[in-house]
């Protein structure tokens, strides 16, 4: 190391087995319906992922069951 800086990045996915499966399940299932049942945290992060909800649900999942909690 030199004692220089240097720029890195950093990126935020939505992920997490039950995402990626709930994900997974709505693009094979057809017409079934499939539930995602979780919990997000009282935060940014927690925001982030509402704020992502539409284009869960437009892919057709049902996320009516993810709560937010501290």
């Amino acid at each position: 190391m030199n004692g220089q800086t240097h720029g890195g990045r950093i990126g935020t996915s939505f992920g997490g087995v039950a995402r990626n499966v709930a994900d997974c399940m709505t693009r094979l299932s057809g017409d079934a319906s499939v539930r995602l049942v979780s919990a997000v945290g009282w935060d940014r992060h927690g925001d982030a992922l509402l704020a992502h909800n539409p284009a869960m649900v437009r892919l057709g999942l049902d996320t009516g069951r993810v709560s937010i909690g501290p």
